[in-house]
């Protein structure tokens, strides 16, 4: 194995551009040998002032040092120069991050107006201004949606109740309510539960078209009920009509119905109910 020659400290001292430069510049040395003429002539001076001997034998060392120091520089340099690129690729992230949340944060912004005036007309509240940038402008309309849904709640509590209390009266009604169709069947399209007492005949037997309001009433008085509700209809008017009303269990029971015809873009039907008449009849 061949032995690696030894480095000369004085070549090396040239192997740094910068440092080359400064040397050329400085003490007019273009190369390693100009180097070593000069740390001759150091060491001829040397014979009669020995601290310039003295300096000529530290020259090597000297040099070497100033040339690591260059070396050190420029490789903190290309760290600095890649650190700089790095950050500038990361700036450029953070900045397309940035972007994209303003892009979304404008998109909830304009979502939440939207929901904000939806929510207002629902009210029947007039619009109020609605900002359209600034910092406070999130806050603002989150502040004013929580205000109309919290109104939207306390609206729908109230509405609960009172279809509470609705049910309530329907269910302790002595008979029962009910929409029906004008046709020759008097077909229901809505009836409460309340039938069941009447007739023993469930709500749903009559809103799946299985019975009629006729299929209730007793032979003998269908065509004056069938007429009642004719003559109704070509009025627009109202009804009221006692007939009698055939249970499941045999016995035929009274029963009093009013009700009012309505026409809309649904058609023509009557609004109205059935009572139990049975205790009136028999007074």
């Amino acid at each position: 194995m061949s032995a690696v020659p030894p480095v000369d400290p004085l070549s090396a001292a040239f192997d740094n551009r910068a440092f080359a430069r400064q040397l050329k510049r400085g003490l007019g040395l273009t190369d390693s040998s100009a180097l070593k003429a000069l740390q001759d002539l150091l060491f001829d001076a040397g014979q009669s002032h020995p601290a310039l001997a003295d300096l000529a034998q530290r020259l090597p060392v000297f040099l070497g040092g100033v040339a690591n120091s260059f070396a050190q520089f420029d490789r903190d340099l290309l760290l600095r120069t890649r650190s700089l690129a790095i950050s500038s690729e990361e700036l450029s992230s953070v900045n397309e991050r940035l972007r994209i949340e303003a892009n979304s944060q404008q998109h909830v912004l304009a979502v939440l107006r939207e929901s904000t005036r939806e929510l207002m007309q629902s009210q029947g509240r007039p619009e109020a201004p609605l900002s359209h940038g600034g910092s406070d402008d999130l806050l603002g309309l989150a502040e004013l949606m929580r205000e109309l849904l919290s109104q939207r709640e306390q609206a729908q509590d109230s509405l609960a109740r009172s279809e509470q209390r609705f049910r309530t009266l329907i269910a302790n009604l002595p008979g029962c309510l009910h929409r029906i169709r004008v046709d020759e069947q008097i077909t229901a399209l809505f009836i409460s539960d309340g039938i069941f007492r009447l007739t023993g005949r469930s709500s749903h037997e009559f809103t799946t078209g299985s019975l009629s309001i006729l299929d209730i009433v007793a032979a003998d008085d269908r065509d004056r009920v069938r007429a009642s509700f004719r003559s109704a209809a070509e009025r627009r008017g109202r009804y009221e009509i006692d007939f009698r009303l055939n249970h499941v269990d045999g016995q035929q029971r009274w029963g009093f119905a009013a009700g009012q015809c309505v026409v809309d873009d649904q058609g023509m039907y009557f609004d109205g109910l059935i009572l139990d008449n049975t205790a009136t009849k028999a007074a």
